[in-house]
């Protein structure tokens, strides 16, 4: 059976993306400071960290959506 290529998020976001996945979430005006919970934002990162749970693809989602809202933030503005 073939399996599609796997992108090893949960090391990643523990690791070399960490800070770029925490700066992200958390920046001031993005669309979870605006739209969203950053008290529940902060907790998922905090599990992921500790290792508790893995919420990858959950951090993914809303990683996407950070920077989607970011980009179309800044075209409407040009």
């Amino acid at each position: 059976k073939k399996w599609g290529f796997r992108v090893p998020l949960a090391a990643w976001f523990r690791g070399e993306m960490r800070e770029y996945l925490h700066e992200t979430l958390l920046r001031q005006g993005g669309f979870h400071a605006q739209m969203g919970d950053m008290a529940a934002v902060k907790r998922l990162l905090a599990e992921h960290d500790s290792g508790s749970q893995d919420l990858n693809l959950t951090l993914w989602t809303l990683l996407t959506m950070e920077i989607w809202w970011s980009r179309m933030k800044k075209s409407h503005e040009e």
